[in-house]
C-alpha cells in the first residue's frame, strides 16, 4: 500500500469570515497555517506562523507583505482558513505541502516555495565570489528540523534502554540474593520435616512396644 500525505491533510480548525476588518484577537496564539481566500473562492496567500495571532495582527499594522496588505485593504479577502498545529515543525511541513501540492497555492505565494529549492537561497560569498546555498531563515530546512526530532528521539530511546538495563541488573542481583535465602529456607523446612517424621515414627514404635 502506497503512502499519500493527502490522506492526512486536516480540515481547517476554523474559518474566520472577514466583514470589514481583521480582528487579531479572534485568532489563537499557537503555531499554524493561515490561508486567505478571496470573494471568488480563490487562494490569495498561504503562510505558516509560529504565533497565528501575532502574524495576523501584522496585517493591521502594515508590517507585512504589501501585496497581501493591498488585497486586504481593497476588501478582497472573504475569509481566512486557520489550521492550528501542535508544533512549529508541523506548521512548516503543512505550509510546504499546501503550496508545493497546489492545494492552497496563493497568487502571492513565492514560486520558489513550490520547489524543494525554496528551502534555500543563493548568496554571494565575497571572499571567493562563488555562489553557495545557505539555509533561508524565513523558510527553515524541514530536513534539519526532522533530524533534530530524530536525534532527540534516539537520545530518549538510549535513556530508556539504559534504564531497562539498570533495572535488569538490579532484578538479577535481587534474584540471586533472594535465591540464596529461599534455598536456606527450603533446607530448614526439609530438616524440620525429617525431624517431625522421625519423631512420629519413634512414637509409633514406642506405642507398639508398650502394646506387646
Amino acid at each position: 500500500m502506497s503512502f499519500s500525505l493527502s490522506s492526512l491533510v486536516p480540515a481547517p480548525s476554523f474559518i474566520e469570515r472577514i466583514n470589514k476588518s481583521i480582528e487579531p484577537l479572534n485568532y489563537p496564539e499557537c503555531p499554524g497555517v493561515y490561508v486567505m481566500i478571496d470573494q471568488d473562492d480563490k487562494v490569495i496567500f498561504t503562510e505558516q506562523a509560529e504565533n497565528l495571532r501575532t502574524r495576523i495582527k501584522a496585517y493591521t499594522t502594515s508590517n507585512c507583505d504589501s501585496e497581501v496588505l493591498n488585497e486586504i485593504t481593497k476588501g478582497s479577502v472573504k475569509e481566512i482558513k486557520i489550521f492550528c498545529c501542535q508544533t512549529d515543525l508541523d506548521a512548516v511541513i503543512l505550509e510546504y505541502y499546501f503550496i508545493n501540492s497546489g492545494l492552497y497555492l496563493g497568487r502571492h505565494n513565492k514560486q520558489d516555495k513550490r520547489d524543494k529549492k525554496g528551502l534555500f537561497k543563493d548568496v554571494d560569498v565575497e571572499s571567493s565570489g562563488d555562489s553557495q546555498k545557505v539555509e533561508n531563515d524565513s523558510s527553515p530546512s524541514i530536513a534539519k528540523e526532522i533530524q533534530k526530532l530524530l536525534d532527540a528521539n534516539n537520545t530518549l530511546v538510549s535513556r530508556v534502554i539504559e534504564q531497562q538495563n539498570n533495572f535488569n541488573d538490579y532484578f538479577l542481583k535481587s534474584l540471586d540474593k533472594n535465591g540464596e535465602q529461599i534455598e536456606t529456607l527450603a533446607e530448614c523446612v526439609r530438616q524440620l520435616s525429617e525431624s517431625v517424621k522421625f519423631t512420629t515414627e519413634k512414637g509409633v514404635m514406642e506405642k507398639k512396644t508398650l502394646s506387646l
